[in-house]
């Protein structure tokens, strides 16, 4: 299964790109247009999930620096959950400030 990750900074991308596992991240900055034109680029040529990721700080004193977190659609996070063994199924929650 091939992953087209979004994401907003370039380090996060560089992160979380493995060549040669399939996944590809695309950094958006900022701009959308632009991270909406690359990820249709990427998944002309490389058909997949396109999920959104990034870095962040946990609350939760369970997490360690590392932990996957998946949320969102039930049975995408268990499919997701079984290429990611170690990752920890629960709620993430975000927050745009301008």
């Amino acid at each position: 299964m091939t992953f087209l990750v979004a994401c907003g900074l370039k380090r996060e991308a560089r992160l979380i790109t493995r060549p040669g596992h399939d996944v590809f991240a695309v950094a958006g900055g900022g701009d959308d247009a632009r991270l909406e034109r690359e990820l249709e680029k990427l998944a002309s040529l490389f058909p997949g999930t396109i999920v959104s990721s990034g870095l962040a700080g946990a609350l939760a004193p369970s997490l360690k620096p590392g932990a996957v977190v998946l949320d969102g659609d039930a049975a995408f996070v268990e499919k997701l959950s079984q290429a990611l063994p170690n990752a920890v199924v629960g709620r993430v929650l975000g927050r745009k400030t301008m």
